[in-house]
């Protein structure tokens, strides 16, 4: 097999982990689900066809991203084509108030995603749910979130080619280990015993084992404590 096969390969299988924890995200209520920046769209795709409950809603930045999708995404069910609405804009501003009730956003940096839920306030009203999952580190959104009314309900952390990638759930309401150490780094995650933070802290079998995995863990306490500084 040509090395770039094997390599788009490996690449699809960190992409379906990732995409199977970020739709694990989304409470079992929701019926309406805008992905904000769907790409390829494989995540519309799996809720559509996993949930016969969910419409979804994807929205890009350029109009042949519409195209690409049909292409690249076979639907045996009219009914779950009915179910996709793709749209082209920027941010929130293709949606209108109160039509979706969970917003995912991942795969663009932290910064990307405040500016976004920040543009426009109105946009999240009859939003319950924001998935989140940042292509680098979450340390700045915990602080923007609160702004907003939500708090992390739920945390993950997936370890994936040698980079933790936090994903979490967002949900209004505010979370009483505010402004604690643990919450700048993720409550929920300690909470769960989630595995991703055992396999920053435990020293004697990760980090030792990777130089990268150490630069991880220490960029992302040296974030948390410039926040919080």
């Amino acid at each position: 097999m040509p090395k770039n096969d094997v390599n788009r390969k490996s690449s699809l299988a960190v992409l379906r982990n990732r995409l199977a924890a970020v739709a694990a995200l989304i409470p079992a209520d929701v019926r309406c689900v805008a992905d904000i920046g769907y790409d390829h769209g494989r995540l519309i795709k799996k809720l559509v066809q996993s949930r016969p409950e969910i419409r979804a809603i994807g929205v890009e930045l350029q109009p042949h991203y519409i195209d690409q999708f049909w292409r690249l995404n076979i639907f045996e069910n009219e009914a779950d084509r009915h179910r996709v609405d793709l749209r082209t804009g920027s941010g929130l501003a293709p949606l209108y108030p109160g039509e979706a009730d969970c917003l995912v956003l991942a795969g663009i940096g932290e910064t990307a995603i405040a500016n976004i839920l920040t543009a426009d306030p109105e946009k999240l009203l009859g939003v319950s749910s924001l998935v989140l999952a940042p292509s680098r580190y979450f340390i700045k959104l915990r602080a923007v979130l609160r702004e907003l009314g939500f708090f992390t309900a739920k945390e993950d952390l997936v370890f994936e080619r040698g980079n933790f990638y936090h994903l979490a759930l967002a949900q209004r309401g505010s979370d009483p280990a505010e402004n604690s150490l643990i919450w700048h780094f993720g409550p929920r995650l300690f909470e769960a015993q989630t595995s991703g933070v055992v396999s920053i802290f435990d020293l004697s079998q990760t980090v030792s084992g990777s130089p990268h995995v150490c630069r991880t863990a220490g960029n992302i306490l040296s974030s948390i404590f410039k926040t919080i500084g």
